[in-house]
């Protein structure tokens, strides 16, 4: 199912489903942190980040959604940190404290 917005996903090729997951484990990480920063920027709740090619036999997308934001920035720069992507990691915590300012703000709102 291809996106419904003009957002491009981060087309990956593996050989098995184990491959998604560790030998990807970078390129996944920097994809999901670049469609969150899309949709913050776009305001909406989720696109599609890869599309994840088994050898020309299936294809696969994999989405992130905005409930699940905050808990994937906090994975992923764990990981960037682990690969010593610090300019990354320093995108992804300056993120983090955008979204936590917009919410807070909506809630100050609401009050």
């Amino acid at each position: 199912m291809k996106s419904k917005n003009k957002y491009k996903p981060t087309k990956i090729v593996v050989d098995g489903v184990e491959d998604i997951f560790t030998t990807h484990k970078l390129t996944i990480s920097k994809a999901i942190l670049k469609a969150i920063k899309y949709c913050h920027s776009k305001r909406i709740k989720s696109v599609d980040f890869a599309e994840v090619d088994f050898g020309g036999k299936i294809t696969v997308f994999l989405s992130v959604n905005a409930l699940e934001f905050k808990e994937n920035i906090d994975k992923i720069i764990q990981i960037l940190e682990e690969f010593e992507e610090y300019e990354m990691c320093a995108e992804a915590l300056k993120l983090k404290q955008k979204m936590a300012k917009k919410k807070a703000k909506k809630e100050f709102v609401k009050s």
